[in-house]
C-alpha cells in the first residue's frame, strides 16, 4: 500500500487529493512503458469498463482508497504482480 500511495501522490499533480482519467491515464502510460509494454485498445476498454463498474459515483475521479483498490486490479488483471 506504501508504494501505490507514494504513486498516487506522484500522479495528483493538481494536488486536489483525488486523481482525474488524464492523471490516471499518465500512470498507466508509465506502466506500461516500465514493463515495455504497448497498451491496446482492449486494454482501455478494460480500465474504462472498471471505472465504469466500480467507480461511477465519483465520476471519473479517484481517491487515494480507490486507487488502491484500482492498482491492485490493474497489476492482478496484467499479470505484473510480482511473484
Amino acid at each position: 500500500m506504501a508504494e501505490t500511495d507514494e504513486k498516487f501522490t506522484e500522479l495528483d499533480t493538481n494536488h486536489d487529493g483525488s486523481l482525474e482519467y488524464s492523471e490516471i491515464k499518465v500512470g498507466l502510460e508509465a506502466l506500461a512503458k516500465a514493463h515495455d509494454y504497448t497498451i491496446t485498445a482492449k486494454d482501455k476498454e478494460w480500465v474504462e469498463g472498471m471505472g465504469k463498474k466500480n467507480y461511477k459515483e465519483t465520476q471519473g475521479k479517484l481517491n487515494k482508497k480507490q486507487f488502491n483498490v484500482f492498482a491492485n486490479d490493474v497489476v492482478v488483471h496484467f499479470g505484473i504482480c510480482p511473484q
